[in-house]
């Protein structure tokens, strides 16, 4: 599969996409999906936003994905995701 950016080009194989890599990740380490949270910022991700409990979307790319909460910057999210496990961890 390829995507063409304004920026750049994703070159992926069809049978392989983050989504499956981070199943694989959730199977080796035991996760659920509601203890996954992913961030992205392209039509790459979409795969990777499927399997996780909450996503993310960075920047200003019009990715949609529903129910994922957006950031303009890394920073942003960042700061969402360190009061995210703050308050999950007390």
């Amino acid at each position: 599969m390829v995507t063409v950016h304004e920026d750049a080009v994703d070159v992926l194989p069809t049978i392989i996409d983050k989504g499956k890599g981070l199943l694989e990740v959730m199977r080796v380490l035991k996760m659920t999906k509601d203890e996954v949270v992913a961030v992205g910022d392209s039509d790459n991700d979409l795969p990777l936003f499927r399997n996780a409990g909450q996503s993310i979307i960075v920047g200003d790319n019009p990715v949609d994905f529903s129910g994922a909460k957006r950031f303009s910057s890394i920073g942003e999210a960042l700061d969402y995701l360190k009061g995210l496990f703050s308050v999950s961890n007390e």
